[in-house]
Order: C-alpha cells, then structure tokens, then sequence
C-alpha cells in the first residue's frame, strides 16, 4: 500500500472519529465530569492524613513561639501548610466543573436549536393546513387527514394486546395518539382530562404533555415532560375513527396545537 493511500485513509479515520467525538461531547464531558469527581475523593481522602500530620507539626512549631500569633496568621500558615498537598484534587475538581459545565452548554445549545427547528417544522404545518383547507375546503381537508390516519393504523397496527375490543366490558376502546402511542381509552375520559388541563392553563402559563396523559392514567413518555400546552394556545382535541384489519375501531387523538418545547430553569 502506497504512503498516500495511507495517508489519506489515516485522514479519514481521523475526521470520522472527530464527528462521532462531537456527536457524543456532551456524554462525553459528563462522563469526564464525573471521572473527575471520583478522582476528587479518592485524592482527598488519600491526602487528608498527610494533612493532618502537616497541621499537627505546624501547631506544635507554632505553639513553641514565644510571641503571640494572631488567628489570621495560623490560617494563613494553615492554608500554605497543606495547600500543596490538596493541589492535585483542587485542580481535579476545578477540570471536572468545567466539563459538566461544558457538557450543559453544549446540551442547552442543541436543545435550543431543536426547539427552533420544531417551531418552525410547525409553522410551516400550520400554514400548509390552513392553505389546503382554503383551496379544497373543510370537507374535503378532514377526508385527507382520515385517510392519512387509515394509511397511518394500516403501517403501524396496534399492538396484540389491543387487538382483542370484542373482549373488553369495561367501556374502554382503542385509541392512537399524534406521536404515534396506542393506548385504551374513552371519550368522556378523554373530555374530562381536556377540561382539567384547561383549567389549569388559565392559572399557569404551561402544563407538560405527560400531565395530561396522567389525567387519562395511562402513564408517562419519555418526551412528555419535555413538551408543553401553552396557555394561549389552549389545548383543543381532535378526534377520528378508523377500521383497522381486525373490524376492530382506532380513535385518533390529536391537537389543534399539539404541545411545544420549553425550557424550565
């Protein structure tokens, strides 16, 4: 193999591998943080004896003084007596704040940016709606989004132990959320989740999408509390009906302002 070839595949390894390292800087500098919080211990714990025995020869050297020492001047001596010795861990720890503080602004960065991206993914859905409801008409936009919910049950069916409604006596049927979640359900639940959320809007400015699905008691997702209702926005339901391939009905629950990014410091 030629020295250019290897070159150039070295150079290429090199720029795959500063990628993948700026990918995965934040985890990165967390788990650096972390290392070096560990480290901090063990090289005070390791240390503090020595310390100690430091100190003690100090106090004794300065109790032999026959002029009185004044309490600023022992801290002083306290504080150049073991200073280098806990040198090592104070610079530890000094390099583990500063990768977790890393870590956290590079997180805060790309979550603002994401948060960015969404809005304006929003936006633009917005808009495209209100445009094809202007041109071909309500009517005709709620025949699109039935059909784009057919097709959606028809790629991602509900999961087995959904599958069985003939079976349920408890008045609960199937439904399928905006993010893709089966889960079992009924209307007046549903209603009566919406009303809670509602109110809750008018006396805070936000309410996490997971509060809502706790109202419905169907437990949290891994973005729920990541995403919120905005007060101004309200949050309106929407509801559809499908068959799936079973016979069996699949409710959709969606939003006319489907929950935001924030942030919460």
């Amino acid at each position: 193999m030629k020295l250019c070839d290897i070159s150039r595949k070295l150079k290429i390894t090199a720029k795959r591998l500063c990628k993948q390292m700026d990918k995965h800087s934040p985890e990165i500098l967390m788990g650096c943080g972390l290392v070096g919080f560990a480290t901090t211990v063990i090289l005070v714990a390791k240390e503090a004896p020595i310390a100690r025995d430091r100190l003690d020869d100090l106090h004794k050297e300065l109790g032999g003084c026959d002029e009185e020492i004044s309490k600023g001047r022992v801290i002083f001596e306290e504080f150049k007596a073991v200073a280098p010795i806990y040198a090592p861990a104070f610079v530890s720890g000094a390099v583990s704040c500063g990768c977790i503080l890393g870590s956290y602004h590079i997180s805060s960065k790309r979550t603002a940016a994401l948060a960015t991206a969404y809005e304006l993914c929003q936006s633009t859905l917005v808009d495209y709606q209100n445009k094809v409801r202007e041109k071909l008409g309500e009517k005709k936009e709620r025949e699109i989004q039935h059909e784009i919910f057919e097709d959606d049950v028809k790629k991602d069916p509900p999961p087995e132990a959904y599958r069985n409604e003939l079976a349920y006596t408890d008045g609960l049927t199937v439904f399928k959320d905006c993010y893709g979640r089966y889960f079992r359900s009924n209307m007046d639940i549903v209603r009566r989740a919406e009303k809670t959320i509602t109110k809750r809007l008018q006396t805070e400015m936000e309410v996490s999408l997971n509060e809502f699905y706790w109202e419905l008691d169907i437990g949290p997702t891994d973005c729920g509390d990541d995403i919120f209702f905005i007060a101004d926005k309200g949050i309106d339901i929407v509801t559809d009906s499908v068959k799936n391939s079973d016979g069996n009905t699949i409710t959709k629950l969606d939003f006319l302002s489907r929950p935001e990014p924030r942030f919460r410091y």
